[in-house]
């Protein structure tokens, strides 16, 4: 059975995002004055920066934004998609058009961390230290995933979960993405009839082709705005989640964006953001 959770990717290709471990190189964004999901309070309470490096807009570009199974136009518009696109096959970059792109993106980000749609959590490879890690539940159905630093965050990876693709409806395509995502970081009740919040030792196991990777100290950020139920014992989960305003309804325009056929192999691209950046 497919993973409902992993982006349609070409065969070859991890289902999970491989974290960068890097915040080094090029910044394509900073985006200033976010609400902090580490906050008790949040979303109000201190604010946090997030980063964009340029290596890791260049992999989820040519991973997922080039893949026709996503659909990017709700996200970016149509209409800077094609532009995106455009210039892709052409291969001439245009600035203005990325940094448009790149303001879409905040857009969601910032509805993120304002609503909250957000999980942590720390995920440790073998061999490797462990990493903080923010999952970020987009409006239009898409996750961001971003490394943790104390005073700032570093985008890694974007993408539209396979289960988004077929869902047109920008509210049951979010609200979809959710419960899946709560399905697999909430912790299963002994008689796994109910999910419930994840306890302090409760852990995820997520597999890559080629390594695993475990998931541990994971927080819904605001269980109320995640569906779970604070008036009835252990806050099980009911998956009532109300509509969202800035989920907006995928545009009839999108079909008109189509992909041509690549100049360049962008499935030749290494996985992993890092390979693209500097580390510190």
């Amino acid at each position: 059975m497919s993973d409902p959770l992993s982006s349609t990717n070409p065969p070859g290709h991890s289902a999970e995002p491989t974290l960068c471990g890097a915040s080094g190189g090029t910044l394509l964004a900073v985006w200033r004055n976010l609400p902090d999901p580490r906050d008790p309070r949040a979303p109000l309470g201190d604010t946090t920066t997030i980063k964009l490096p340029r290596g890791s807009w260049d992999h989820f570009f040519e991973k997922h934004v080039l893949n026709e199974g996503e659909p990017w136009g709700d996200l970016l518009t149509p209409t800077v998609l094609e532009k995106l696109l455009e210039a892709w096959y052409g291969r001439e970059e245009d600035a203005e058009v990325i940094s448009e792109a790149v303001g879409k993106l905040e857009a969601e980000v910032r509805e993120s961390l304002k609503r909250p749609m957000v999980i942590l959590y720390q995920a440790k490879k073998v061999g490797e230290s462990r990493r903080k890690v923010w999952l970020l539940q987009l409006p239009s159905g898409a996750t961001l995933y971003a490394k943790a630093r104390s005073k700032a965050a570093y985008v890694c990876t974007c993408y539209f979960p396979s289960v988004s693709g077929v869902i047109k409806n920008g509210q049951k395509r979010w609200k979809n993405v959710a419960a899946k995502l709560v399905c697999r970081y909430a912790q299963r009740t002994e008689d796994g009839r109910q999910l419930i919040p994840p306890s302090a030792g409760h852990s995820v196991s997520i597999k890559h082709e080629t390594t695993s990777e475990k998931r541990r100290d994971i927080v819904f950020v605001i269980l109320k705005t995640w569906g779970f139920a604070l008036d009835s014992p252990g806050y099980p989960w009911r998956g009532r989640l109300p509509d969202w305003e800035a989920a907006r309804k995928p545009s009839a325009a999108r079909e008109l964006c189509r992909r041509l056929k690549p100049k360049r192999h962008w499935f030749d691209q290494p996985d992993n953001p890092d390979d693209t950046q500097p580390s510190n």
